[in-house]
């Protein structure tokens, strides 16, 4: 039998050590983004600035689309090839200059953000695969428990006096993080799904948690109508029928028995907010359908501030205690494009969004393709039943991280899909 001498024994425990450094920098290769392709870095840094301070996600939205116009030049070819998406940047492009037509500039500007991020994420679109969509959930997902104690920090240091305070986070406002509450929660059942409950339950369940103690703290009426309304459609996008069935019957049940037995709870938290949105839309309604430029052409984004100062003095808080504070918009999605750009505008993007609805509806029929296309089905579902009360997707925050996920359509869209 072979002995092994002190000389040789030495080697062999120098090569176990540097296999076990190889192995840490390797780790931390993949935590840090080095060593990722320049698509994976990149897709790594929008992620995660999209859950810090907006100026931040700004320049780093921005410095990707100057990187993309620069160093990606074979996205002009691609686009050039869609039509859709040619469609969707050319009317970006006439909603940004009728903006500067009318003197509303702030619109157009804001049009101008619209159409980077959206290039940015045709270009991600191009370059998506299931890895890296994961990694950008998982990335979320992750970022989710950093607003989470962000937000606690913040409200104790600096809000804590506040009676009226509600929890926002890094973000500007309580509904805008309560939107981006429920994507996080709707991505981390999502991964549930995907790993069939066997890798990382404790992260994705630990965030479910979180996100939803959070999305309480917001008090976001909009934000929980959209993901009890998301999370249903989920559960029929993935067939769990029985249990779609009694969720239905226990949040009914749930919702008459809080009607009856807690009348003046129901009434201060679900009813008198409903009334106030009700007339809040019927202000902007009024100004929409004031002259025809603003019914068929609207009045650009943001309008709806002036028609809250020139209308304001005549509504007062539905129990006519208070005057209502300043509203920015006018709280429903779809009166807000109406007032925005019109009649002509709405049926445009309303049609555009009918073509993508259905470009994902003929992908999720492939099975290989079905998981990721009902996931995204299902975010849209959410956004549209969160934006009967709520513009939180016109956020930047939001809105970015929902164009990002929209990215993952690329995702075999080249398969057959009969």
């Amino acid at each position: 039998m072979r002995t092994v001498g002190p000389a040789e024994d030495g080697r062999v425990s120098k090569g176990r050590a540097a296999d076990r450094r190889q192995n840490l920098l390797a780790r931390f290769a993949a935590l840090s983004g080095i060593g990722l392709s320049r698509e994976d870095t990149l897709l790594a840094l929008l992620t995660v600035s999209l859950f810090l301070h907006w100026i931040l996600a700004c320049a780093v939205i921005f410095f990707t689309a100057v990187h993309v116009a620069f160093f990606e030049k074979s996205i002009f070819k691609d686009l050039s090839r869609r039509t859709s998406s040619l469609f969707l940047f050319a009317l970006l492009a006439l909603f940004s200059l009728f903006g500067l037509c009318i003197g509303n500039v702030i619109s157009a500007l804001f049009f101008l953000a619209i159409a980077i991020v959206a290039f940015v994420a045709f270009w991600l679109r191009s370059c998506m695969s299931l890895r890296r969509f994961e990694r950008f959930l998982d990335i979320s997902v992750f970022m989710g428990f950093y607003c989470a104690v962000y937000g606690i920090v913040d409200a104790y240091l600096f809000h804590a006096s506040d009676a009226d305070y509600l929890m926002q986070s890094s973000m500007n406002n309580a509904n805008y993080y309560g939107l981006l509450l429920v994507f996080l929660i709707l991505t981390a059942l999502y991964r549930l799904e995907e790993t069939l409950w066997q890798s990382r339950v404790g992260f994705y369940l630990g965030s479910i948690f979180v996100n939803f103690i959070m999305l309480l703290l917001t008090e976001s009426v909009a934000s929980l109508f959209g993901l009890v309304l998301g999370l249903l459609c989920l559960l029929v996008f993935y067939r769990h029928y029985r249990v779609f069935a009694a969720s239905v019957f226990g949040l009914s049940s749930l919702l008459f028995g809080w009607a009856y037995f807690a009348d003046a709870a129901f009434e201060a938290r679900l009813i008198y907010p409903i009334m106030e949105r009700v007339e809040l839309w019927k202000i902007g309604y009024r100004s929409f359908e004031s002259s025809l430029q603003n019914t068929f052409f609207g009045q650009g984004l943001f309008s709806y501030q002036g028609i809250w100062d020139s209308s304001s003095h005549n509504f007062w808080d539905v129990r006519g205690v208070v005057p209502r504070d300043f509203q920015p918009h006018c709280h429903n999605l779809y009166l807000e494009v109406l007032i925005s750009v019109g009649i002509i505008g709405f049926f445009l993007l309303a049609a555009y969004g009918a073509v993508q609805v259905f470009s994902l509806y003929r992908m999720s029929r492939v099975h290989s393709l079905r998981s990721h296309t009902c996931f995204l089905l299902v975010l849209m579902a959410t956004v549209f039943f969160a934006g009967l009360a709520d513009v939180s997707i016109f956020w930047m925050q939001s809105g970015t991280w929902f164009l990002l996920a929209s990215a993952a359509s690329g995702i075999g869209a080249g398969e057959h899909v009969g």
